[in-house]
């Protein structure tokens, strides 16, 4: 009897401690993203698909941290879908997320105080221990419990955190305005819990252009989305070198609304107080809104991040192309061309029916330049890798053609007159010293405030340049002074470069 009795009270005291728990419910399910268990599943499995479809991982080792956006999953879905894939074969003890709020103009971290976040695939249990290590450091850290129950930039997180890292524990941590004092005495704090089975995620979609963000800084026309990506490229190029200093700096010359800044800064002064050379940044995707709605008069751009420590310390090296993939490539960039003059869209490749080698389908970066009687006709191309190299190829060998703003449409009937030459790009580094740039191997990205330019390696080369007006001429493209360059942010890189001429075909 006394047996029973204690078992009943030691079941009562189970329930109430339930009971007493804080639960976080979800604001956003059956809107923001799938309701149900069954229909969240399938949602986030087909974002997966797609992620995989379109971007490769780079490094063998976990994850570090990463940046991924935080809208609707109808916008974000892919996005987040190709940051987390990067987690599925790493085990999580700990994801802290660093969000912000959207409604709160706070000066400090607000610490999630809930023991549990409730989602449709199961609860995520809250890492309160590290909460109350937190809450210690009273001059940084506190609890605002009105933010936590409304903001939306941690909860979109917590579905793919479920699916990914189903054992993890989890800690949203919303960032306020900090003083620099403040950001480094959180880093120095945060930096202890920098480890393989520690994740940091930032929550942040990148800039909000249109009038309906208050943000026009460039007319709304055909060009948009190119500009849109320049944008964004600079502020990415300062945040894959956790540059803070440098990213402040470009919000402030560019306005650039990026509503996540806050934990943006935060992670990169947690990065540089790590003080680890081998730590990498790649990015794992980019697109926006609008070209998904089709509409960039109001568009939101989403870009995905990844942070590694890596044991090789270098970054990744591209198979060699062959002399059958480039043929197969400059054919594959005429045929587009040809394509969109008939279909008005891109063409697509059926892989089963048309296999590709390894090496054409790396995630890297490419430029499709064209010219008529040796004269430019139309260059365009993406700098950072966000696609297979043969979509690379498609998608800019039709945009070379007709959206190059420095010329008009190519017509059907240049075509046959147009020599194509392709430029395969291998990442690219920041360099600090003009000695490092060698001409006719280096392309060179320049960027200031809002200006930005690249040359590719062959250019100077074909207009007779030495390293000074290379520099210079860089600069006129960016629309700075010639001397500008003794005080831009600078990067280099290699390519593979070859052309139709080489192989005697068109």
């Amino acid at each position: 009897m006394k047996m029973c009795l204690f078992s009943l009270l030691a079941f009562v005291f189970i329930l109430g401690l339930f009971a007493n728990e804080k639960i976080r419910q979800p604001l956003l399910a059956g809107s923001w993203y799938e309701g149900s268990q069954e229909a969240l599943n399938k949602q986030l499995d087909t974002f997966f698909t797609r992620a995989a479809d379109n971007v490769k991982e780079t490094f063998d080792e976990p994850p570090l941290a990463l940046i991924v956006p935080h809208a609707g999953y109808i916008y974000s879905g892919l996005g987040a879908a190709s940051g987390y894939r990067l987690l599925i074969k790493h085990k999580f003890e700990r994801i802290i997320i660093l969000a912000f709020s959207h409604s709160s103009n706070h000066s400090s971290i607000a610490v999630s105080d809930f023991d549990a976040y409730k989602t449709p695939l199961g609860d995520v249990p809250v890492d309160t221990a590290l909460a109350k290590e937190l809450l210690k450091q009273k001059e940084i850290f506190e609890t605002i419990p009105s933010i936590d129950q409304r903001e939306h930039s941690m909860e979109i997180q917590l579905p793919f955190i479920k699916k990914t890292a189903p054992e993890a524990k989890v800690l949203g941590l919303y960032v306020g305005t900090l003083s620099d004092k403040q950001f480094s005495k959180a880093a120095d704090f945060l930096k202890q819990y920098a480890t393989p089975k520690t994740l940091f995620v930032v929550s942040s979609d990148f800039t909000h252009y249109g009038e309906n963000y208050g943000y026009v800084p460039f007319p709304y026309n055909d060009n948009t989305k190119q500009y849109l990506a320049t944008l964004d490229r600079g502020a990415i190029n300062e945040i894959l070198e956790y540059n803070y200093k440098g990213f402040l700096q470009y919000l402030k010359e560019t306005g650039a609304t990026i509503c996540g800044r806050n934990p943006i800064t935060l992670l990169s002064y947690i990065l540089q107080t790590l003080n680890n050379k081998n730590i990498k940044g790649i990015q794992a995707n980019y697109y926006t809104s609008g070209d998904i709605t089709g509409d960039f008069s109001n568009s939101v751009s989403y870009a995905t991040l990844a942070f590694y420590i890596s044991s090789k310390g270098n970054k990744p090296n591209f198979p060699q192309l062959t002399e059958e993939n480039k043929k197969f490539l400059l054919k594959l960039a005429r045929d587009s061309i040809a394509y969109y003059f008939t279909h008005k869209s891109l063409m697509s490749i059926d892989d089963k029916k048309t296999p590709l080698s390894p090496a054409l389908k790396i995630v890297r970066g490419a430029f499709v330049t064209l010219k008529i009687n040796k004269q430019l006709r139309g260059c365009i191309g993406h700098i950072e890798p966000v696609q297979e190299l043969y979509k690379d190829v498609i998608e800019n060998a039709v945009n070379a053609a007709f959206s190059d703003p420095r010329f008009q449409p190519l017509t059907e009937a240049e075509l046959p007159k147009v020599d194509i030459d392709i430029s395969a790009l291998t990442p690219f580094t920041k360099i600090n010293n003009l000695d490092e740039i060698l001409v006719g191997k280096h392309g060179i990205i320049i960027k200031k405030g809002f200006h930005q330019a690249v040359f590719l390696p062959q250019v100077p080369v074909e207009q007779g340049w030495n390293k000074t007006q290379y520099l210079e001429n860089l600069c006129y493209k960016a629309g700075l002074k010639k001397d500008d360059y003794l005080d831009a942010n600078l990067y280099i890189f290699s390519a593979d470069v070859f052309a139709e001429p080489e192989f005697h075909h068109k």
